[in-house]
């Protein structure tokens, strides 16, 4: 956007929209019951000697740590700030369209990209 001029720019750690973070939280319990379940299973699965049991207990352990790691990663996001310093030629509905306004001081915009 022209006449836009960004004067700082921050990515910080916000807590996602995307995912309602109760539902993470017991996704989170569930990934860890998966995990602690499967640990226990190949360390008991090694001490009798069973393949099998082995390789379906290192299975469950990976799947576990991948999902913990997807909740994790859509929990979690960098999300862009910046503080612009915006021009009077420059279309406000088209820039109230493109970034979320967080605070106003004079013709300073602190704003985020929407959709993220």
């Amino acid at each position: 956007m022209t006449n836009v001029e960004l004067m700082e720019g921050l990515e910080i750690l916000s807590v996602s929209d995307a995912m309602p973070v109760g539902i993470s939280v017991l996704l989170g319990i569930l990934c860890f019951a998966v995990i602690a379940l499967s640990t226990y299973l190949l360390v008991d699965s090694i001490m009798e000697g069973s393949g099998v049991e082995v390789i379906t207990s290192l299975a469950f352990i990976g799947i576990g740590m991948f999902l913990s790691g997807v909740i994790v990663s859509e929990i979690f996001s960098p999300t862009p700030i910046y503080k612009v310093l915006v021009d009077d030629s420059v279309s406000m509905k088209e820039f109230y369209d493109k970034y979320e306004i967080l605070s106003v001081e004079g013709k300073i915009y602190t704003i985020k990209p929407k959709g993220e």
